[in-house]
């Protein structure tokens, strides 16, 4: 009771109820307030003196914060990618597991139908998939021998064409290397449908790889 009339003393002071955490007081009290949430089989009389203190709680800082913390992870998401030419991040990745816990939470937001319009747009904008990409949940065996052999093949093709040629743009209409031309195509569609594996990203970033081109 002390705390709730504390808090109606701040409501009558001030016209809501502001609590900042650099005075030891207030920072108290806002610790006990939050405690409050958590509480199970909260009598009703007691409950009904929460909620008429909760609804004078200035709650802007905290959705200020909020808002500060998914612009930073939207900013570090970009540079994941321009620093891996994708936007999946594995499981695996220790170094970058707040950020693969974060893209998680947006692609279960959105499945929710909970995530805010303006942000499924910007990460819409940068090419992030709400649908989980396929090979996450794959396991170690995603090619067969054959695969990763004709995978090997044309990767030895399209180095060999770029100590020829200088770069890696085999174009679809080069009838010369038709079949290189073709299986290059398909790697940019399977980097663009956030698919590819990351191995086989690296080793044709390596090389100078295109992904991208007019």
């Amino acid at each position: 009771m002390r705390n709730i009339e504390l808090c109606k003393q701040y409501i009558d002071e001030q016209g809501k109820l502001v609590l900042p955490r650099q005075n030891p007081e207030t920072r108290r009290l806002a610790n006990w307030l939050n405690r409050q949430n958590n509480r199970n089989n909260v009598p009703s009389d007691e409950e009904t003196m929460l909620n008429d203190i909760r609804k004078h709680r200035d709650m802007r800082r905290k959705q200020e914060k909020h808002e500060e913390s998914w612009n930073d992870f939207f900013i570090q998401i970009k540079q994941y990618k321009e620093d891996y030419h994708t936007l999946v991040i594995s499981k695996k990745d220790k170094e970058h597991k707040p950020l693969y816990d974060w893209s998680f939470r947006q692609r279960r937001l959105e499945k929710e139908g909970s995530l805010k319009p303006e942000r499924r747009d910007a990460l819409a904008s940068i090419g992030f998939r709400f649908s989980k990409p396929r090979y996450m949940v794959v396991g170690k065996e995603r090619f067969t021998k054959e695969q990763n052999k004709l995978w090997e093949t044309r990767f030895e093709e399209l180095v060999q064409f770029k100590s020829t040629y200088g770069h890696c743009a085999v174009l679809i209409d080069d009838a010369q290397h038709g079949r290189l031309a073709k299986w290059v195509h398909q790697q940019r569609v399977t980097y663009t449908r956030g698919q590819m594996d990351d191995e086989r990203l690296k080793r044709l970033s390596d090389i100078g790889f295109q992904w991208k081109i007019r």
